[in-house]
């Protein structure tokens, strides 16, 4: 087998009500397959499932790009499919001229693999007439896989990518010589722009191509797939971070009022408000701690035991650059508002305390008169 290549990212079919949908697992992959059939562009549908997804499923839909868990579950349906997309249409999709494309195929298979924490999809250029780039590869599939789900004939999926999608690597495989450690084995190239991973294999160790792809997805599918899991992770704290900044940015707009607007604030719920936004640091961050205990025992199942591993100086790159959100300084700020409410409560009591004491003095006067 020549040198071919390959491309990683993180695709989903998924539901597009943002409501709770009664289905089955058979159905969903009947209906899906019979989604993907009806694009003429798409062929060679295949989808396996788990025999525990064929139970009624309440699929509480929400696309992936805001960090929400997609639908179908992790672990339910492995999908597979190729792709007719003509050299000008691939030109449209990325806003370039025919010449610039290095794609050399109009053909792409599309492997979606649920791993054991996540989904990951591999991309492979078919019979490209010169080493093809992956990584273009994927962005025009991803375009072109949006552009036909925002048709009315795909109800009810919508198509869904967890960035980044391409996977910030080049994939090749090649033969090598054979080795009694590993029957494949990865190497990290630095490059400018996206590092390659050359993956070289023992030919005598596999039947045909497709074999040794099977293999090679099916190892990597973890590792990904705890990748992603991670970005998922990472993307749900961020929306929930957000909105804390909201709750404190209100609070904060309180606080810079002119007194005679910011104390009947003060006294209209803004105790109920402060907290809120105590509750929801405290809430994060007790979540936090809990998900980074999980990430990290899954990093280790997935490690511990793996003599030759193909992307872990990417996964150990998301895990060290993981942001540490402030979250102490907020509870600051919110002390900080909580006492300028208090100051402001004091206040009014004062003013209210020298309008009644003038007011029984100006009584005492006139009895006394």
């Amino acid at each position: 087998m020549a040198r071919t290549s390959f491309g990683i990212a993180c695709f989903n079919f998924g539901l597009n009500r943002l409501e709770v949908i009664q289905m089955t697992g058979q159905e969903y992959v009947q209906k899906l397959t019979s989604c993907l059939n009806s694009f003429p562009s798409i062929r060679n549908v295949e989808i396996e499932w788990d025999v525990g997804f064929d139970s009624s499923v309440d699929f509480l839909c929400g696309p992936i790009e805001e960090g929400s868990s997609f639908s179908p579950p992790v672990l339910a349906a492995n999908v597979r499919l190729d792709i007719y997309i003509p050299f000008r249409m691939q030109a449209e999709l990325l806003g370039t001229d025919i010449d610039y494309l290095e794609t050399y195929t109009e053909m792409f298979r599309v492997r979606k693999v649920c791993g054991y924490f996540y989904s990951v999809t591999f991309i492979e250029p078919l019979t490209p007439t010169s080493e093809s780039d992956p990584s273009q590869g994927v962005r025009i599939v991803r375009d072109f896989l949006k552009k036909l789900f925002e048709s009315p004939s795909a109800e009810p999926f919508t198509f869904e990518v967890l960035g980044p999608s391409p996977f910030h690597a080049k994939c090749y495989i090649q033969p090598g010589v054979s080795s009694k450690n590993a029957s494949i084995i990865a190497e990290r190239i630095s490059s400018r722009g996206y590092d390659s991973v050359l993956f070289t294999y023992d030919p005598d160790a596999f039947f045909d191509e497709e074999e040794l792809k099977d293999e090679l997805f099916e190892e990597a599918s973890d590792e990904l797939a705890l990748y992603y899991a991670k970005i998922d992770t990472n993307n749900i704290q961020q929306d929930n971070w957000h909105i804390i900044l909201g709750q404190v940015n209100d609070l904060t707009k309180a606080n810079n009022m002119p007194w005679w607007r910011r104390i009947p604030m003060m006294l209209l719920g803004h105790s109920r408000r402060l907290y809120a936004a105590h509750s929801s640091v405290t809430e994060f961050e007790m979540e936090r701690l809990y998900t980074q205990y999980l990430m990290q025992r899954d990093y280790l199942s997935v490690y511990s035991d793996r003599k030759h591993p193909f992307f872990q100086t990417f996964i150990d790159r998301i895990f060290e650059d993981e942001f540490k959100y402030p979250a102490a300084d907020v509870i600051r700020l919110i002390d900080f508002s909580e006492s300028r409410r208090i100051q402001s409560v004091q206040i009014l009591f004062l003013l209210f305390a020298a309008l009644l004491g003038g007011v029984v003095g100006s009584l005492v006067t006139l009895l006394v008169k």
